[in-house]
């Protein structure tokens, strides 16, 4: 009799830790579910959002150095696709312009052959 009785109490234990663990693994799977679902809001976000935090086309103030190490603020279009920010045109202060097609980061050369580097600062609204 003693035996039955020490049987079902371990079984009560054992239901007892089973429905412990089923507990534990419901909560890591929400948990894990949750985060999952979280992160990939924040990553539908920040892409989305991309263009507009880095080059969304318009005009931007620029610093811009040529080849003869003369740098200047200016204004340029900017155009942006594919992820790839690109310069149309600077303005100089005085109204002149010079058309270029270059990725920012890299030179870029005009067709009179000098070359220009140019980093993006501020967009103009």
């Amino acid at each position: 009799m003693n035996e039955n009785i020490e049987t079902e109490d371990q079984i009560k234990k054992i239901e007892l830790e089973i429905r412990e663990l089923v507990r534990f693994k419901g909560l890591i799977e929400t948990v894990f579910f949750r985060s999952l679902l979280v992160g990939v809001i924040i990553f539908i976000i920040v892409y989305s959002s991309w263009n507009s935090l880095f080059g969304e086309n318009g005009k931007y103030i620029v610093y811009a150095c040529n080849d003869t190490k003369n740098c200047y603020l200016l204004q340029a279009d900017i155009e942006t696709d594919e992820g790839i920010t690109r310069v149309e045109k600077l303005y100089f202060n005085n109204g002149g312009s010079i058309d270029l097609d270059c990725v920012i980061g890299d030179y870029c050369y005009e067709d009179e052959g000098s070359s220009w580097d140019i980093t993006m600062i501020k967009k103009i609204n």
